[in-house]
């Protein structure tokens, strides 16, 4: 191989590679979250509700990142998974918050990983 086919070859791999960082990206609208709310108990702060494969499509990995707000400023942030959800498939969240006296949040991202960058057993759900 020349010099002048590696430097046409170098943009094809950069753009095979962003291509597929970018596949592992879910789109909001193939995930819905619903009834997302934090709620106390026992001075533990929770953040609980559901969400839904809406994608038509099964999900080896999603998850998704929330920011949880103390006095409308990022005071942690915490991430959800779940495994090998199928399409129509809901799950319930109940994730215990870190950060005392949580008083609203925001989700960052959500997203998902290809099965091939998958590490261990994919078929466990949570």
């Amino acid at each position: 191989m020349t010099c002048q086919n590696k430097v046409i070859e170098m943009p094809r791999i950069l753009i095979l590679a962003i291509m597929a960082i970018c596949s592992m990206e879910t789109r909001a609208e193939e995930v819905r979250l619903r009834n997302m709310e934090l709620i106390t108990i026992n001075h533990q702060v929770y953040l609980q509700g559901t969400a839904l494969n809406v994608s038509g499509r099964p999900l080896p990995t999603v998850f998704i990142d929330f920011a949880i707000l103390k006095d409308g400023k990022v005071a942690a942030n915490q991430t959800v998974e779940a495994h090998a959800v199928d399409p129509g498939q809901a799950w319930r969240i109940w994730l215990p918050i870190a950060t005392k006296a949580a008083d609203g949040f925001r989700v960052d991202r959500i997203g998902m990983t290809s099965p091939s960058l998958l590490v261990g057993d994919s078929t466990t759900k949570r």
